[in-house]
């Protein structure tokens, strides 16, 4: 990875996040549904890894800011891979699927109750060059790769400078590392006169079954930290073996009205504080028959090869926000030991600056003396605004007015 490598993930808008005032329980009101938000944050890497007995593939998505000629990809493999590129398709419907949706309660509360991707054809080129082994060279897509053995990790450095792979010193010790295990490297760049709007995913078929993240590579484009968004497809739920595995607590969650937003990311970080800085938090994980997606052509291909093989898949998404002091090990992947659910809807029960049922005479508060006529959901306090939520408040409407028919009998 280059140094001016600056995410392996796509961008995604972030929604300001914001807790105000004293939350208040919020009542139940049947039939009555409230705004909702989907949660998708700004990553720097968005991975997917499917586990099976056989095999592992790993789908990278790759975005990159820089020269094109600075770019590099480099991963340390033990035995065959094979590459090729995949659909963007295949991460944004995983993604979208799987992202926490944070469900707000009722604005009105009542008081009474294969194909896809392509690659070129293997170069095989296996030759000796001193102490660096070349096992073969191709093209994938807009990249040149190669598959790379050494026995001299300082060797295969300057074997990678001298191709045009551009290899910050900071990381030579990582590969070193990796060249001690007696792994493989398998490096890529943009083919010349490719730009870097030409980069698309990469997919990774490895021969062997390895349920584990090289995280240890990863801190080779990070500054100061890295998020990380992984989805697991496999057999069940997973979870991290070796780093501690969090849950959002849901009773945490609070919705602001005034923005309509949750503070969601506030208490994210406050759960990976609590375990160190060095949490991964689960933040779905269900059979896959469980989410909504309408795969194209290409990513359905991405899809069947995830999956082939599993008779009952799972997608466990998991999510960090890592110090770069923190990938000092690679991830180990583990089949859960708890095959519970997580749902990636939250239904939030505490609010702040609540909105309320209001009249033409001022506010609905609930009461048995508060006139019934020309009630509606306010959009803020104080308004008798959102003539379009009018409709959420039917249920408080026809419980006052009955009510009053009681009263005039």
């Amino acid at each position: 990875m280059g140094t001016t490598l600056r995410s392996n993930g796509m961008i995604f808008v972030l929604a300001a996040l914001a807790t105000v005032g004293a939350p208040t329980a919020a009542d139940a009101c049947g039939g009555c549904f409230g705004p909702s938000q989907t949660v998708q944050v700004v990553t720097d890497h968005r991975m997917v890894m499917a586990i099976h007995s056989d095999e592992s593939i790993l789908w990278d998505q790759i975005r990159y800011a820089g020269r094109p000629e600075d770019f590099s990809w480099v991963l340390p493999v033990r035995g065959d891979v094979q590459v090729m590129v995949a659909a963007s398709e295949f991460f944004d419907q995983l993604d979208g699927a799987t992202a926490p949706v944070i469900q707000a309660p009722a604005p009105c509360p009542s008081r009474a109750s294969g194909g896809g991707f392509g690659g070129g054809a293997l170069a095989s080129n296996a030759r000796e060059d001193s102490a660096v082994q070349v096992i073969r060279t191709e093209t994938v897509g807009p990249y040149q790769s190669v598959l790379l053995r050494s026995t001299d990790a300082d060797a295969l450095a300057t074997w990678l400078r001298s191709n045009g792979y551009a290899i910050p010193p900071a990381i030579e010790p990582v590969i070193r590392g990796y060249n001690d295990l007696n792994m493989d490297f398998y490096a890529m760049r943009l083919r010349p006169g490719q730009g870097v709007q030409a980069m698309v995913p990469v997919r990774v078929r490895f021969a062997t079954p390895s349920p584990v993240l090289p995280l240890r590579m990863v801190a080779a484009g990070a500054a100061d930290k890295v998020g990380i968004n992984l989805m697991v497809v496999g057999e069940g739920r997973w979870e991290t073996q070796n780093f501690p595995t969090r849950a959002i607590n849901p009773d945490a969650i609070v919705w602001d009205w005034a923005t309509n937003t949750s503070n969601y990311n506030d208490v994210f970080r406050a759960t990976v504080a609590a375990a160190g800085g060095r949490a991964w938090i689960v933040e779905s994980a269900a059979s896959a028959q469980n989410y909504q997606w309408q795969l194209g052509p290409e990513a359905q291909s991405d899809w069947a090869l995830a999956t082939r093989g599993l008779s009952s898949p799972w997608v466990t998404r998991l999510r960090a926000d890592l110090a770069v002091r923190f990938l000092d090990q690679d991830l180990q992947l583990a089949a859960a030991t708890d095959n519970t659910p997580v749902s990636n809807r939250i239904f939030v029960s505490r609010t702040v600056n609540t909105p309320r049922c209001a009249t033409s005479d001022g506010f609905y508060s609930g009461t048995d003396t508060t006139a019934a006529r020309g009630i509606e959901c306010s959009a803020r306090p104080g308004s008798a605004g959102g003539a379009g939520l009018a409709g959420l408040c039917l249920a408080a409407v026809a419980g006052v007015a009955a009510r009053r028919r009681r009263r005039a009998q």
